[in-house]
């Protein structure tokens, strides 16, 4: 099979990117919503100009670029940024907070 010039490969998946070498691809952690407080829960899903960093957001949770934000002027809570620079830390581009996703002990836990 051939699409726009790319082939498929079959078998070992560590050999599926060996013919698509100028693809970027990002990698996602998901974690728990539960890793952000109810009132930064809020300020995501009202679309808070202090947060431009959030992507998109649904019933289950948001998606966040996940950056250093070391001298930015935004007012940015706490508990996003430790979700931010633990997805950072593990070489990750995005933080997918889900209602499904799973509570790491390395972070803290918000009942809500």
């Amino acid at each position: 099979m051939r699409s726009q010039g790319r082939e498929r490969i079959d078998g070992n998946p560590a050999d599926r990117g060996a013919t698509m070498p100028d693809l970027e691809i990002c990698k996602m952690l998901t974690i728990s919503t539960g890793h952000i407080s109810r009132a930064t829960a809020d300020r995501l899903t009202e679309g808070d100009d202090d947060l431009p960093w959030v992507l998109a957001w649904s019933d289950y949770g948001w998606l966040v670029l996940a950056h250093d934000i070391a001298g930015d002027d935004h007012d940015f809570p706490e508990d996003l940024q430790r979700c931010m620079d633990f997805a950072w830390s593990h070489g990750c581009d995005w933080v997918r907070l889900d209602c499904d996703g799973d509570k790491l002990d390395e972070l803290p836990v918000f009942d809500w």
